[in-house]
């Protein structure tokens, strides 16, 4: 494959592998719920896995089919223990929780989940890398097509930019505050992320200084224009959320 086809399979299978998740964890949770880190519609361990499929089962013919799936499994399994070290100690956000499972390690692993990723190695080597080989990887692209992977990656980078920047500041002011009060899985990181954005969108509106058109435009690029300003919401937000739990806590106690 070109390089051009090895990044048009990292989209494929990093959208795929979103709608996988989210019908999963609506699903269980019975109420929508977007599973990636990312506020875009895809999830990048699934692109990585989506490579690691075609690299296994493209690029060791000479090994047997549960060769090939031992092969595709364990590079799954190290790229999904070590992504979840890498959040949990950088930026103390655990992605994923297996916890409560049994057989995992550190949380970041399970056996149930590396045997759906077993079922997912079998559907892409009889089916979906077939009909996506047939279908996207065999036709040559237009300069339009080109075009739009490119555009489609610029929007990628730059959520991917300005989620870690998010990240960075959320691990800082749960620093600030104490670690052992606030160290946020996904989805209360989200929760920051959302309460913060509409407390800052708040902030513009209410600014009679800045009409409708100019305070969307700014709210719209709040990153890039605001950045201090997001830092100090997140803060905030964070401080509010320490509060509740000490308070829960101590509520707690007292009704014990």
């Amino acid at each position: 494959m070109g390089f051009e086809n090895y990044f048009l399979t990292f989209i494929v299978f990093m959208v795929l592998g979103w709608f996988i998740e989210i019908t999963y964890r609506s699903f269980k949770s019975k109420k929508f719920f977007n599973p990636g880190f990312l506020r875009g519609p895809y999830l990048p361990i699934y692109g990585v896995g989506g490579l690691l499929a075609d690299f296994s089962f493209s690029y060791t013919s000479e090994l047997s089919l549960l060769g090939a799936l031992t092969v595709f499994i364990v590079g799954v399994g190290l790229l999904e223990y070590f992504t979840g070290v890498f959040f949990k100690r950088v930026f103390r956000i655990r992605l994923w929780d297996y916890t409560d499972r049994r057989f995992n390690l550190g949380g970041h692993i399970c056996l149930k989940f590396m045997f759906y990723w077993f079922l997912l190695g079998l559907f892409f080597k009889y089916f979906l890398h077939p009909l996506f080989e047939q279908l996207v990887l065999g036709v040559s692209m237009s300069r339009l097509q080109v075009f739009s992977l490119g555009l489609f990656y610029g929007v990628f980078v730059v959520d991917v930019v300005q989620t870690f920047d998010v990240a960075y500041k959320t691990r800082q002011a749960v620093f600030e505050f104490g670690e052992a009060h606030v160290a946020p899985k996904i989805i209360t990181f989200k929760q920051i992320y959302k309460e913060t954005n509409e407390q800052l969108n708040k902030k513009i509106r209410e600014d009679p200084k800045v009409s409708a058109v100019k305070g969307a435009l700014i709210s719209f690029t709040h990153y890039f224009r605001l950045s201090r300003d997001f830092h100090e919401d997140i803060r905030d937000v964070i401080r509010e959320k320490v509060k509740e739990v000490s308070e829960n806590g101590l509520n707690g106690s007292r009704k014990s």
